[in-house]
């Protein structure tokens, strides 16, 4: 896989090697079962191994929090949607532990991809309440030990590590963590003072008050409120104004000093 998958090991079992080989032993003498745990970087959970020395079967199984929000059914459909389709070992199974102290559900997954009704019913047959939650998935598969030839344990443990690459690649490779929807926004609420719609096609009349408070547009000055006069458009020349006529009681006074003048000039001679 090109990562460093690691062992589980616990920190009172890696601080005590020899105290964790007794409990093993212990457990196997007792119980006649041997566990152990996988660390895949990046999986949804560790991969869980059950080894069943009296039945010779090994148990993979993966563990994992189920959605924290929607109804029911939408969380269980949340988990199978990710195996539509695929092809996944047989006698593959489902346990929900629900949000109940003790309560637990289990299916084969086979038998729950088109209807959650066995999912719906405690191992006694009794209904789960509709107000109970999924709180944990579990998804298990469970396959014998290969035979080995006399006190050679090769193949059995090459058996096992076969089991646990199959249930990483179908089961537990595919699963992606479940990621809640963001927060929203309550719906905004309409603006009253932009309430007024154009929905008939037409504008709003415009107020005195707006034609007022407009600016009005300067025109350009022609020539004649300049003082000139506009030239016009056929080339012709305009000749200059006559200076006004003087009036009549001037005109003699002026005349009167010329004469004078001339006079004057003429005596001097």
């Amino acid at each position: 896989m090109g990562v460093d998958v690691q062992r589980r090991t616990s920190r009172a079992d890696v601080s005590d090697p020899r105290a964790r080989i007794k409990r093993m032993q212990a457990a196997a003498l007792d119980g006649g079962i041997l566990t152990g745990a996988l660390r895949v970087p990046d999986a949804i959970a560790d991969l869980q191994l059950e080894l069943l020395l009296q039945g010779k079967v090994v148990r993979y199984s993966v563990s994992f929090r189920a959605p924290a929000d929607g109804r029911t059914k939408t969380r269980l459909n949340w988990l199978l949607r990710e195996f539509r389709g695929a092809p996944l070992p047989n006698g593959l199974k489902l346990r929900i532990d629900w949000d109940r102290r003790g309560l637990y559900s289990e299916a084969a997954i086979d038998d729950v991809r088109e209807d959650h009704g066995p999912l719906m019913v405690d191992p006694a047959g009794a209904p789960i309440r509709t107000d109970a939650l999924p709180r944990m998935f579990t998804l298990s598969w469970a396959t014998g030990l290969a035979k080995g030839g006399g006190r050679a344990g090769g193949r059995v443990l090459d058996g096992i590590a076969g089991g646990v690459e199959r249930f990483y690649r179908q089961v537990v490779e595919g699963l992606v963590p479940h990621t809640p929807r963001a927060p929203r926004l309550p719906a905004a609420e309409p603006d009253e003072s932009n309430s007024e719609t154009f929905s008939s096609g037409t504008m709003p009349a415009q107020s005195s008050t707006d034609s007022r408070e407009r600016p009005a547009t300067q025109q350009e000055p022609s020539g004649s409120e300049v003082g000139g006069t506009d030239p016009p458009g056929d080339g012709t020349e305009i000749a200059a104004p006559e200076p006004p006529p003087l009036d009549a009681s001037k005109e003699r006074s002026h005349e009167q000093r010329e004469s004078r003048t001339i006079h004057e000039t003429s005596g001097r001679q």
